[in-house]
């Protein structure tokens, strides 16, 4: 193992010509997890039976759909007669996602577990073109790769791709979560030590990635590969606004972007839950960091666990509360005093708040036709 955590590219590694004999080759667990996209189902098995490597089981589970998603998993497998090894899993109730991955994840008998949801398409050479780069970097906990977002029909949008290869950390920056909130589980495969040398998901956990992330940063490194191996969907999702009007409709606005910000520091506090319990019981065999380093780990998260606690809460607090936490950010230490300026806004009247987020929208719109205007009347050197 390497003396810190990091995140670098894998570019040289991605030549599957040098993977050993299929014998010699560790079995990989090819894990889609499905529920109620019977629309797209068939597109995501189809990419799962497809692969070229070997050995690979290929678990086909489905979280106890009311469509016909698990039908045709079924469907699918009983008329395949290729080498995969193929399993077939239904919940009996519906578990959520993060004990659905606990429930898989006991299944797997892999030594790498490659993820896919049930909308998503994986390249034929998805899962050998990680196992090139596994093998090549045994540090490795977690792989990452590039993909193409499509739409409903199929239709290529854009190109994802991860920035996160120019990251070298010398700890893990767990106040930001600025490098694990990066990671899209949906394109990543994972060691399944991370799986068996903690304790299992949260249930009410639905950012997975986010911890995994940090597990593989504690257990050695992430790679990063370049190349699009992933075909991720993004559902059209129409919001209605309602009959408002004037000033009702900005504040409605206003509010309604509040409580979506309410609901991601909520996920953020979950995360910050389960990666605390993963620090306060890390397994001996992971030897990563020194006790400063993890004394400051786990300070950061604490940090970080009160400051989304208290966004994910904040409208449903009591104005004694509110000043009471607005109270200790300002004279906190320097984690909770960045809260202070957040919290002194939402602590202030109605009128003061829309007024707030009003100006400091119109100044981003100055600032962005500003730069516009700029770049445009820069010419370039004959």
């Amino acid at each position: 193992m390497t003396a810190h955590p990091t995140i670098a590219p894998a570019s040289k590694y991605l030549d599957s010509s040098c993977l050993p004999l299929a014998n010699q080759r560790p079995l990989v667990s090819f894990c889609l997890f499905a529920y109620n996209q019977e629309e797209f189902i068939r597109a995501a098995v189809e990419g799962a039976l497809a692969q070229d490597y070997a050995p690979l089981e290929i678990i086909l589970s489905d979280d106890c759909s009311t469509d016909r998603t698990f039908e045709i998993m079924q469907e699918m497998a009983a008329t395949y007669h290729g080498g995969h090894r193929i399993i077939l899993n239904r919940n009996e109730r519906n578990l959520g996602l993060a004990a659905h991955i606990n429930r898989v994840a006991a299944l797997a008998q892999g030594a790498w577990l490659v993820a896919a949801a049930g909308d998503d398409i994986s390249m034929r050479e998805r899962v050998s073109r990680l196992m090139a780069a596994a093998l090549q970097n045994p540090d490795a906990y977690g792989l990452l790769s590039a993909w193409d977002v499509i739409d409903e029909s199929g239709k290529k949008m854009r190109v994802g791709q991860n920035n996160l290869a120019e990251k070298n950390l010398a700890c893990l920056n767990a106040v930001s979560m600025e490098v694990c909130l990066k990671v899209r589980g949906a394109v990543a495969a994972w060691r399944k030590e991370l799986y068996t040398w903690f304790a299992p998901l949260r249930p009410d956990l639905w950012r997975e990635d986010v911890v995994l992330g940090f597990r593989a940063l504690i257990g050695g490194s992430i790679l990063v590969l370049p190349e699009v191996l992933v075909q991720y969907r993004s559902h059209n999702k129409s919001i209605s606004a309602g009959n408002v009007s004037g000033k009702q409709e900005f504040w409605a606005q206003v509010r309604d972007q509040e409580e979506r910000n309410a609901h991601w520091a909520g996920m953020l506090h979950v995360c910050c839950c389960q990666i605390r319990d993963d620090l306060n019981a890390l397994d001996p065999r992971l030897e990563k960091g020194s006790l400063d380093e993890r004394k400051a780990w786990k300070q950061a998260v604490l940090a970080q666990l009160w400051t989304s606690g208290c966004q994910s809460e904040w409208w449903r607090m009591s104005w004694r509360r509110r000043l009471q936490n607005l109270l200790r950010a300002m004279f906190g230490n320097k984690y909770e005093r960045k809260m202070s300026l957040w919290m002194l806004v939402r602590c202030c009247g109605l009128a003061v708040f829309v007024a707030y987020r009003t100006i400091g929208h119109y100044c981003k719109q100055c600032f962005r036709v500003r730069k516009t205007v700029g770049s445009a009347n820069v010419l370039p050197n004959t």
